[in-house]
Parts: C-alpha cells; sequence; structure tokens
C-alpha cells in the first residue's frame, strides 16, 4: 500500500508539472490505492465513501449514456459530453483523466455494437490497430497471471502474511488490466482516421485528435524505416507495431490533447495506419480532387 502511495503520489506530481505522459494512469492507481486500503482492513469514513461512490456510479452512467444516444451528433464523441458533466464534480484535469478513463473501460462493452458519428460513417476510414503489439499484451496476462498470482500468494505465506486478501487484490488488478488494454483497443477502433469534405482527421484512441484541412498538408509520406530518432516538433500519434505515414503541414495547427487544446502548434505529424499506402493515396487524391474544385 505504502508502494501504490508514493507511485501516486509521483504521478500527481508529475501532472502538476505539466508532464502529461503518465497522467493517464492516475485513475487505474487511485483505483488500485482504494482496493489497497480496503485489503489492509483500513476503516474510511462511511460518509466519504458514499459520496465516492454515488459520483463513480453517476459517472459511469453517465458514460454508457452517451455511447447510447451519441451516434449521430456531429463530431462529437462520448468523451466530451462525459467531460462536461464531470467538470460539476472534479478540477478540469482531472475531470479530462476521468472522461478518457470512462470512455476506455465502457469501451470494451460498447463494441459489441460498434457505432461511428455521422461524419465516420460516410467517410473513408484508416484503423490503426490491426498490427498493434498491444494487442498481444491481454494474451500474455492471461498466461502469466496465474504464475504472478501463484508465486505472490506462496511467497506472501512464506512471511506469514495474510495472503488471501492481496492475492485476490492481485487477481483483481490482472482482471483490470486485461480489460482496460481491450477498452483502449475498442476505443481506438471506434475512431479511425477518415476524410471527410475538406479535413483529415486522425486519432489516437481518446487520447489524440487533429482536424487537418487538406489544402494545408504539404507533403505525406510513407515511413518505411521509423527512426529511433525523434523529429524534432513531430507530434508521435504511433503505436508500436504499426507502419508510420509522416504528414508534413505549410503551417502549423493546434491538436486536442487530453479534450483540451495543446497550445504548442504542429507542422509534422507522424500517424499510425494499418494501410499507410492507401491513407497516402486517399489524401493525395482528396487533396487534388479539392484543388480541382478551388479551380
Amino acid at each position: 500500500m505504502v508502494a501504490l502511495c508514493i507511485r501516486l503520489l509521483g504521478i500527481l506530481l508529475d501532472v502538476y508539472r505539466g508532464d502529461s505522459r503518465w497522467s493517464h494512469l492516475i485513475f487505474p492507481s487511485g483505483m488500485m490505492l482504494i482496493c489497497a486500503i480496503y485489503a489492509s482492513g483500513t476503516q474510511i469514513q462511511s460518509q466519504a465513501r458514499l459520496l465516492v461512490a454515488c459520483v463513480e456510479l453517476l459517472l459511469v452512467f453517465i458514460a454508457i449514456k452517451s455511447f447510447t444516444r451519441n451516434t449521430n451528433n456531429k463530431f462529437i464523441f462520448p468523451e466530451q459530453i462525459i467531460l462536461e458533466k464531470a467538470e460539476a464534480f472534479f478540477p478540469p484535469r482531472t475531470a479530462r483523466i476521468l472522461a478518457t478513463e470512462l470512455v476506455v473501460i465502457v469501451s470494451i462493452f460498447s463494441g459489441i455494437r460498434r457505432s461511428y458519428p455521422r461524419d465516420i460513417q460516410h467517410a473513408t476510414r484508416f484503423g490503426y490497430t490491426d498490427n498493434a503489439i498491444l494487442r498481444w499484451i491481454p494474451l500474455i496476462l492471461v498466461f502469466c497471471s496465474p504464475v504472478d498470482i501463484g508465486l505472490t500468494h506462496l511467497a506472501l505465506r512464506a512471511l506469514h502474511t495474510n495472503a488471501a486478501k492481496w492475492t485476490l487484490l492481485i487477481l483483481f488488478a490482472d482482471i483490470y488490466t486485461i480489460i482496460w488494454i481491450f477498452g483502449i483497443l475498442e476505443a481506438m477502433r471506434q475512431r479511425p482516421h477518415y476524410i471527410t469534405e475538406n479535413k483529415l482527421v486522425v486519432f489516437r484512441g481518446p487520447y489524440k485528435r487533429a482536424e487537418i484541412d487538406l489544402a494545408q498538408i504539404l507533403s505525406v509520406e510513407v515511413v518505411e524505416t521509423p527512426s529511433k530518432r525523434s523529429i524534432p516538433g513531430a507530434e508521435k500519434m504511433t503505436l508500436k507495431g504499426v507502419p508510420t505515414v509522416q504528414i508534413q503541414l505549410n503551417r502549423p495547427i493546434h491538436l486536442v490533447r487530453w479534450l483540451k487544446i495543446d497550445p504548442t502548434p504542429i507542422s509534422t505529424f507522424l500517424v499510425a495506419a494499418d494501410q499507410p499506402r492507401a491513407l497516402h493515396e486517399a489524401v493525395m487524391a482528396s487533396k487534388k480532387s479539392l484543388s480541382c474544385d478551388i479551380k
């Protein structure tokens, strides 16, 4: 429990300093901390526990409703609806993190009835998860969890510690991690890159989104062998194992990061795509068609 507290405190400090790389771990870490407190037998005030439970259930209900009623809205995704409600209970940054995490968890259940906003339904879509290494992590966890749980149980029994509670905690953590990763994958599948009218919209799940005018695109290149060195000023929207497309703009734009417009303008995007050649050809064809229409 002490280790979980230190981990959560470190993540909060990173977020306070403006480092958002670890901010998506706050919600899972908070869940783990609550479970650890229960496992250790520490008592929590019943009023506070009831209030937190009511707020969480309310936000989960809002998340589920946003998936069922949002299929025909224009350029609106569930996380945007949840964010509006969550900001009534939490500070803006916490509300954004909570909204994206709820979307990730609920996405696994909404995947059975996959749907897109109207603009995406009638647009050319390009996925970016079919070749991702992330797809194999749940399978690895399924095979590793019994060993992990068994070794932990034996070690705690040897130390004459209450092994049952901590074994249950580890089991819950493994199940939650598997669900969380499946949720991320499903959230990414529900947010493919797409071309509509005069725009190219690219995503990295619910965490990043950029709307690029086709007229602003200077060049589109398929990156055959991605360099280990980062391109200065480039925004990485890539996934391990997925081919990359580099999009260069003639003037920088602002992307949406964690449901907030990022103040730093970006002119180069590295985008993951399962079919990079098809995305390249579609962008160039749409750009050419737009130029002909202008003439």
